[in-house]
Formats: C-alpha cells, sequence, structure tokens
C-alpha cells in the first residue's frame, strides 16, 4: 500500500473519515492538555502582571498628588484640587474630540493611501488625549475610594513609633 493509496481511502471512504477525525480529536486533546500545563500559567502570570502594572499606571499619579496635597497648607485644597483634575479632563477630552473630528475630516476627503501623517497624527493625538483624560479622571476617582488621608496619618503615627521606640 502507498501513500496515494492511502490518503485516497482516508479522504473517500467513511472508516477512513472516522479514523482521520478519531486521529484529529486525540492530536487536539493533547495539544489542549500541554496548553493547560505548559502554555497557560505563563500567559496567566504575563497576564496579571500586565492588568497590575496598568492599575498602577493610573493609581500611582493620584496617590502621588493626594500625599503632596494632604502636607499642602489651606483651607481650599482639596476643591483646587478637584478643579484642576476637572479642567484636566476637559481640555483632555476638548484635544480629543478636536483630533478625531480632525482624522475624520482627512478620511473622508477620499485619498488613497491611510497611512500618511496627515491622517495618522490626528488619530495619534486623540487616543492619547483619551488615554490622558482616562488618567486625570482616575486621579479625580481614586480619592473616593481610597481614604489617603487616613493612610498618611497612620504611616506618619508608624514611623514617629519607631523612632521614639530607638532613641529610647
Amino acid at each position: 500500500m502507498d501513500i496515494a493509496t492511502t490518503t485516497e481511502w482516508l479522504k473517500n471512504t467513511i472508516p477512513g473519515i472516522v479514523l482521520l477525525g478519531a486521529i484529529g480529536s486525540i492530536v487536539a486533546a493533547i495539544i489542549i492538555m500541554a496548553f493547560n500545563r505548559l502554555i497557560l500559567p505563563a500567559l496567566k502570570q504575563s497576564l496579571v502582571a500586565a492588568f497590575v502594572k496598568l492599575l498602577m499606571h493610573f493609581f500611582l499619579p493620584a496617590s502621588k498628588q493626594l500625599v503632596r496635597l494632604h502636607f499642602v497648607e489651606g483651607e481650599n485644597k482639596v476643591h483646587v484640587f478637584y478643579a484642576l483634575q476637572v479642567m484636566k479632563l476637559t481640555i483632555a477630552l476638548f484635544v480629543a474630540t478636536c483630533g478625531f473630528f480632525l482624522f475624520a475630516l482627512v478620511v473622508s476627503q477620499g485619498e488613497q493611501s491611510l497611512f500618511r501623517g496627515t491622517v495618522l497624527t490626528p488619530l495619534i493625538v486623540s487616543f492619547l488625549s483619551v488615554w490622558y483624560a482616562l488618567r486625570c479622571l482616575a486621579v479625580a476617582l481614586v480619592p473616593l475610594y481610597v481614604d489617603i488621608d487616613k493612610l498618611v496619618t497612620e504611616a506618619k503615627d508608624e514611623i514617629i513609633k519607631k523612632i521614639m521606640g530607638k532613641n529610647s
């Protein structure tokens, strides 16, 4: 029996098709088991690390600004902080909207190539402005869920206790 006869038998007969299906199912099961044991744990770790980096990208500026705000003297410091964040958010969304409208205008002119600087620049500016707006929004919303003043006070008290414990 040569290869041509075997391939004809596998493709054109019912037992051949059933045999090909069984072999394919076994190979698929082996590949899935290997994927679950070898690739999935590494993929999970990298996705978790990327998610944590993304959260920290939004959370770190908010926490740094709020810790600085904690040490600033003044009556209206919280109101000024939120006014600044809302102003930055508004400007970023305005720039994103202008960039998107400029992109839509250039695309609607019907040029052949879309990979030109006049097309890609407004689109990139629009996406970066939206990203910055999300970051400003996170800076404004983090204080609603995390009490930075309480955490800073606890950290100051803990440091003072450690310093007093060393001096005694």
